[in-house]
Parts: structure tokens; sequence; C-alpha cells
């Protein structure tokens, strides 16, 4: 499995984070790398290797600074600037199938301070879901958290109760992860 985040999958990538349990000549390994215009930078190889097969582990992603995101059980911390809105997405196959797409609305698409959840599969989107409570501020941090249970994603904002998203396709397929609509500067794996 590989998480990419970056502003889009095909020419953008601020990480690529990629274990290889053997795989390319490589076993055992993290390959770290990132990718500017379509090039990719020089691969960084880590030896370190947590990773089991059949075994559930946790892999959690550090911005240094301001703008943080955490993976793995799922926290994501961002920074907002003056934006429109921003999107989180968990799936597979590039975003062309997501489990779910977080669309936290300031103003945009005719919403208003509100919460967008939708799937997609095969390219084709799901029913949205509309969720009133939007805790959110430009020119703060906050924390999203996204619990996946048997058949359904638990989604927790800061002082509010949880909701919760349908799940539509199995979770084990998740290989593609994005951030969308912010911005960071570095990246520290911990």
């Amino acid at each position: 499995f590989s998480i990419n985040l970056g502003k889009d999958s095909d020419c953008n990538l601020v990480i690529h984070f990629e274990p290889r349990f053997d795989h390319l000549g490589d076993k055992g390994k993290i390959v770290l790398n990132s990718r500017k215009d379509g090039v990719w930078g020089t691969a960084q190889k880590e030896s370190f290797f947590p990773f089991q097969t059949g075994s559930d582990t946790q892999v959690r992603l550090h911005w240094e600074g301001r703008d943080k995101c955490w993976m793995g059980q799922s926290n994501i911390t961002v920074h907002i600037g003056r934006i429109e809105g921003f999107t989180i997405n968990l799936g597979k196959d590039n975003g062309r199938n997501l489990v779910i797409h977080f669309d936290a609305r300031f103003d945009s698409g005719g919403d208003r301070g509100k919460i967008v959840l939708n799937s997609m599969i095969g390219g084709t989107w799901g029913n949205e879901q509309k969720e009133g409570y939007f805790p959110f501020q430009t020119g703060s941090s906050t924390k999203v958290s996204f619990t996946f249970e048997q058949d359904k994603i638990t989604v927790r904002l800061p002082s509010g109760s949880p909701f919760s998203f349908p799940i539509r396709f199995p979770i084990s397929q998740i290989t593609y992860v994005s951030v969308d609509e912010l911005e960071s500067k570095s990246i520290t794996l911990q």
C-alpha cells in the first residue's frame, strides 16, 4: 500500500509513503519520496519496518510547524487560512473510489458553514450527507478524527457531538489519502 499527500495525485505530491514488504528489490523497507511537476525526487529508504501481513497498524504523519496531519487512527489537524473550504479524501485508485469525502464548506457550492460527506465508487458520487455543525474558523487550527467501524465511519470535530457516515465499500481497500486546499511547509514521519 502507499499513502500520498499532495495537491494532485498525478504531478505534485508533498509525500509518498510506501511500505515495501517485497517489491522492486526492496524487502522490509519504507520508501519516502516527493514529486514536483511530475518529476520524482530522490527516494529515501528507511530500514525500520513495523508492518506485518494480516495485522493492524497505525501510520502517523506529522507536519512540522503549525500545519499538522496524523493518519492511522485518522486524526487530522490542520491550520485554516483564508479559504472557501477544504477537503479530506480517503479511498483508493488515485481518488476514483473514495470511502469518505469530507468537504468543509465555508462558502462554496451554495453551502455556507456546512460539512458535506460523500463517497465515490468508480468515479460516480453517491448521495451527499450534510451536517449543520461547523466549528471551523479561518486563521485557526482544528482537529478532525475518523474512527472506522464495521459499517460506518464516526467523525468527531472539536466541541461537538460525533456523527457517522456509512461505509459503502471495504475499508481494507484504502490506499489513497488527500488533504486539499491546505498548504504545508514540511512533513516528518514519527
